[in-house]
């Protein structure tokens, strides 16, 4: 479910980022236009997928016990959950980016 959310979801928000530059109305009227009410439902999605990313992977760091080793896991996220942030979403919203990159 969390990958087909995010393989409609990034063509979609590509697209009315495009549009929503090109014709400013789109950003401040979203509800005259259902492509960016889906658009925003998407971008919530998503976020709550970058989240939900963030979430388990400090579970899986309290099932075990031990602290994140970036020698032994450099992986993005484990540097994404070391360094600091000023909020959760601002930390989504990298996990989100390296979504976007692929």
């Amino acid at each position: 479910e969390e990958g087909e959310a995010i393989l409609e979801g990034i063509p979609l928000l590509l697209k009315e980022a495009i549009m929503s530059h090109h014709v400013p109305v789109r950003k401040w009227f979203p509800f005259l236009f259902p492509e960016v009410i889906k658009a925003n439902k998407m971008r919530e999605k998503l976020t709550d997928i970058s989240l939900k990313i963030l979430r388990l992977r400090r579970e899986k760091e309290k099932e075990t016990g031990k602290a994140i080793d970036l020698a032994k896991d450099n992986t993005l996220v484990a540097r994404i959950l070391e360094a600091e942030y000023e909020s959760e979403m601002h930390r989504a919203a990298d996990v989100m980016t390296f979504l976007f990159a692929g």
